[in-house]
């Protein structure tokens, strides 16, 4: 990233490059990358001079924003972050919810303005960005300090990256910061989420995926390893077994199984074949994205040493679906080479057990709840 700093630059006679490429320095929290962010994709596409940006859009933006790697894929913002508390106090505000599934943004952030988390993350966002266009002498965690250093540069023709209204309801960005944070929107948010990601590896060190996780992403489609199931499933009718109920998958062919992430997507964030287990569309279901037994790492790793024999004696010479990719999996993830010849048993549980443990126990500590299979499940196949 740091060999592109020249396209952040803004152009001669624009605002003042070394502000802009510090307005993530020393960011403590997530306050001043939720913030920008907000701003950003805000932009209108009419870059003809100021652009005016209501407040409380933009703090709902920011609580958008945060909900996914808080709330779906358990991310730490850091010790001193207050991010997961604002969207849990903001959804405990009457109406606010029901607005926000209704897709009423409008009313959404007119509720969000009447709470105090809307005061308390005015009181910091706003100012911390800031703080790098400012005169250090001055109190940057002043509210009306950094309102009226921040007019009188706009004043001055000195233009800070936005100002305030006289009323204090919205932030203005100089036309000539629109005009080039909208010409060059890829490249900024580009940089933006790169240093947000850097800023979230920090705070979970390792966690996979975290990069990935905060760009929305999606769950990948499963064509190719439900495919690769399929055959070894009609490969071994006798011996491939869920892993969870014990049951044989033959009932379930050709199209009534699901495959499963049995470390759930939302933690390891990755469709590697490893990871992946056929079961029942029930037992699927049921098991969502939660961790189940660690009993079953065991079984587990003998459903893909069965896998990986079926591959290496019917399905090599076969390149439909990149199943030679998905050999390279266990070697990138667990260490141990599948790809040019099938590991014995006992080596493949061991890369297993050294790996898949660990994970399932940091996953605990992230929230992920744990899942036992019922044995009075419905699901009968």
């Amino acid at each position: 990233m740091s060999d592109k700093k020249y396209a952040l630059s803004p152009p001669s006679g624009a605002p003042v490059a070394p502000a802009f490429l510090n307005i993530f320095s020393d960011a403590a929290a997530s306050y001043k990358f939720l913030w920008f962010l907000a701003i950003l994709d805000s932009l209108p596409n009419n870059r003809d001079g100021d652009c005016t940006l209501p407040l409380p859009q933009l703090v709902l933006r920011m609580l958008k924003s945060a909900e996914e790697p808080l709330r779906r894929f358990r991310l730490h913002f850091g010790y001193h972050d207050n991010m997961e508390k604002y969207l849990q106090a903001a959804e405990e505000f009457p109406g606010f919810v029901d607005a926000r599934k209704k897709g009423d943004d409008e009313l959404a952030a007119r509720i969000l303005r009447q709470t105090p988390v809307y005061n308390k993350i005015l009181a910091m966002a706003p100012l911390f960005l800031l703080s790098s266009f400012l005169p250090s002498h001055i109190n940057k965690k002043s509210r009306s300090v950094v309102r009226r250093f921040a007019k009188q540069l706009a004043d001055e023709g000195r233009q800070p990256l936005y100002y305030f209204s006289d009323d204090h309801a919205n932030i203005i960005v100089p036309a000539a910061w629109v005009e080039y944070l909208c010409e060059n929107y890829e490249i900024v948010r580009g940089w933006t989420l790169w240093n947000w990601g850097l800023f979230l590896q920090a705070r979970n060190r390792n966690v996979p995926g975290v990069v990935a996780k905060i760009l929305k992403p999606s769950k990948g489609g499963l064509i190719a390893p439900r495919d690769f199931w399929k055959r070894v499933i009609q490969s071994a009718p006798e011996t491939a077994v869920c892993i969870y109920s014990n049951k044989k998958l033959s009932p379930l062919l050709p199209n009534k199984f699901e495959v499963d992430h049995f470390l759930p997507w939302e933690f390891v964030c990755h469709d590697n074949l490893w990871n992946l287990v056929p079961t029942s569309a029930e037992i699927n279901v049921s098991k969502g994205a939660r961790l189940p037994d660690a009993k079953l790492i065991s079984r587990l790793a003998q459903l893909h040493h069965l896998a990986i024999g079926v591959y290496h004696s019917a399905l090599r010479d076969d390149r439909k679906y990149g199943r030679e990719e998905m050999m390279l999996s266990y070697f990138a993830d667990l260490g141990v080479n599948a790809h040019e010849s099938a590991p014995t048993p006992k080596a493949l549980k061991d890369a297993y057990m050294r790996v898949v443990p660990a994970w399932m126990a940091l996953a605990k500590t992230r929230g992920f709840s744990e899942w036992a299979y019922n044995q009075r499940h419905k699901g009968k196949y």
